[in-house]
């Protein structure tokens, strides 16, 4: 007996069995959600039909621009294996694939949450994540947003982790960056905190040069497809054209007529943030 109970606790007790639950709690909520007769619309629409473009031209379309192509990238790789012939089959087959990043992102997660909190505490950080209504209607719009989190999530995971996997971090997060341009601005942080860590180290110039090496090696492939293809990287251009945009068109955001406005931009972020953390903030 004293055996058998040893057994169970540790079979309960094994993070693999705990994230196999989280996942399988992940998949049983949003496939009951699944609207297997409703097309994805809006942005969702578009990543689907640049996606089906890439698998049928074999290359970027050249005819028009659209930027974050890792998502459509992933798409038409599954895409060129499954061949449809009825356009809802495209549609549940993206929504699936975004469902699966949805889920496996409990696993950064928890190893995240672990290297704070106990493996109780690190459970639940996970299982919050992956039954947060906003994630989960998230994850049904065959949106690249899944698959960012998910990047993202796992570059932090790995910074924070040891010293060896910080290298494989900046190249996840490269990767991030090829699926929503955004991320290559956290580069930024990136960077500075790895200095600050390993400012006691030596070589440290050398170190810092080579994660940012990987970083550029990374994006560059793509970045030059992206080139040939429309003129434009995709990364740099965009991140600069948004800021152009706010800059000089900033008074459509809000009524003072001001082209730009730290203190609205400031409130707005706190506004926000508060809002999609409602659902979390009231269960605690």
């Amino acid at each position: 007996m004293q055996k058998l109970d040893k057994n169970r606790r540790s079979f309960v007790g094994n993070p693999l069995t705990l994230l196999g639950i989280v996942i399988g709690g992940g998949l049983l909520v949003r496939f009951y959600y699944f609207p297997y007769e409703i097309p994805i619309t809006l942005d969702g629409f578009r990543y689907l039909l640049y996606a089906i473009d890439i698998s049928v031209l074999g290359h970027f379309p050249t005819n028009y621009t659209f930027p974050n192509n890792g998502w459509p990238l992933v798409l038409s790789f599954f895409f060129s294996i499954f061949r449809f012939e009825n356009y809802m089959d495209y549609n549940t087959l993206t929504r699936v694939l975004s469902i699966v990043f949805s889920v496996i992102t409990a696993v950064p997660t928890y190893f995240l949450c672990r290297k704070y909190f106990s493996q109780t505490f690190a459970t639940i950080g996970s299982l919050l994540f992956v039954l947060t209504p906003r994630v989960v209607q998230n994850s049904l719009g065959g949106l690249a947003d899944p698959l960012f989190i998910f990047l993202t999530t796992t570059s932090v995971t790995l910074f924070l982790a040891e010293k060896k996997k910080t290298y494989i971090s900046f190249f996840v997060l490269a990767l991030s960056a090829l699926v929503r341009y955004e991320s290559l601005l956290l580069i930024i942080p990136f960077t500075v905190l790895f200095v600050i860590r390993r400012r006691s180290e030596s070589r440290i110039v050398l170190k810092c040069l080579t994660v940012l090496a990987i970083f550029i090696i990374t994006l560059t492939p793509l970045a030059y497809l992206r080139t040939e293809a429309t003129g434009q990287d995709g990364l740099l251009s965009h991140v600069l054209g948004g800021a152009k945009v706010t800059v000089t068109d900033g008074s459509i955001l809000n009524q003072e007529n001001v082209k730009f406005s730290l203190q609205s931009g400031l409130f707005s972020l706190a506004k926000y943030l508060g809002i999609t953390a409602i659902p979390v903030l009231f269960i605690l």
